[in-house]
């Protein structure tokens, strides 16, 4: 989060796993939501940054898969003892992952397993390009290596 304006479109390719290409933005340099949002369709995430949509109901309506980083209780009672039970490292108190989809029509629902192996290979991948901008990285994801490239928009 410290290493990205907040306003910077990552291109993220993953061949083995998403037919085409997603949008990432990183979010939390306005210290209001952490997190990671990945979209399918450049020109809306552009319209959104420029601040081009009207509402913010309009902006919610744009598809999108995200994770937020947040406190227990926005998880369901379920995550949160698994989460325990299994000693999964969180970054902080407030850090529990909270994974959402966007429809296009503004609602909110959870992520498909699928959904869920692609934001975990953009949470994977986004700190290793940030950290020596290397394009493209194998990602061991379980027994399996995915490979994602990534590259920064103007």
């Amino acid at each position: 989060w410290r290493k990205i304006p907040g306003d910077t479109v990552l291109e993220v390719k993953m061949p083995d796993v998403a037919s085409k290409s997603l949008y990432a933005i990183v979010m939390g340099q306005s210290g209001i939501e952490l997190g990671l949002a990945l979209y399918e369709d450049e020109k809306l995430l552009q319209q959104l940054l420029r601040g081009e949509f009207l509402s913010q109901k309009s902006a919610r309506s744009i598809p999108a898969t995200s994770v937020m980083f947040a406190e227990a209780f926005h998880l369901s009672a379920r995550d949160v003892d698994a989460i325990e039970r299994h000693g999964w490292n969180l970054a902080g108190p407030e850090a529990y992952p909270f994974a959402v989809c966007i429809s296009g029509t503004a609602e909110f629902k959870l992520p498909t397993v699928a959904e869920l192996r692609v934001l975990t290979l953009a949470l994977l991948a986004i700190p290793s390009y940030l950290a020596n901008r290397q394009s493209t990285l194998d990602v061991p994801l379980g027994d399996v290596t995915r490979r994602v490239m990534i590259r920064q928009l103007d």
